[in-house]
């Protein structure tokens, strides 16, 4: 007998299924392999590598701010290209669609007033129209993030999750 005790494996572990002996002699079966277990961290972290694997993630790091911070998301190098190429893309086209615009000067106040093109205006009514559903569309996608990063700190610490005030 071992002098600092023995391990005892989970019941059932290497041992063949019922039935699958039925010639009557032996059989060698390989253990069946422990569960890997993971730490409270893996555990978070692959719960939030999964959700911005998947489709709804991915609109959500397009829309958080947060996705753009290398501590918080994964993928923060290819979210601050993603924002880059948008920001870059739709600021040169604003501005040579916004340059067409023609300065007029006034005989009568002596003031200057500047006549839009008719694109300029287009562009300027759709900017000013899309420009609050952005902002609320980042403000979702925060609190989207936020909810999903809450959501697997509960899952990778339960404890956490069953903790009230008063107890």
């Amino acid at each position: 007998m071992p002098k600092y005790g023995t391990y005892a494996p989970p019941a059932g572990y290497g041992m063949p299924a019922s039935g699958s002996n039925s010639g009557g002699g032996t059989s060698a079966s390989k253990p069946a392999p422990l569960p890997q277990t993971q730490t409270p961290q893996q555990e978070f972290q692959k719960c939030v590598n999964d959700f911005y694997s998947s489709k709804p993630g991915k609109v959500v790091q397009f829309l958080s701010p947060l996705s753009l911070i290398p501590a918080w998301n994964p993928n923060a190098s290819k979210n601050q290209a993603d924002w880059a190429e948008a920001i870059a893309s739709k600021g040169s086209s604003l501005a040579a669609i916004g340059s067409r615009g023609q300065d007029m000067n006034s005989i009568i106040s002596g003031s200057t007033k500047v006549i839009e093109s008719t694109p300029e205006a287009f562009v300027s009514r759709i900017v000013d129209f899309l420009e609050p559903v952005g902002y609320a569309l980042l403000g979702l996608g925060t609190v989207a993030d936020l909810t999903v990063r809450s959501g697997c700190t509960q899952a990778a610490h339960p404890a956490w999750a069953t903790f009230s005030v008063g107890d």
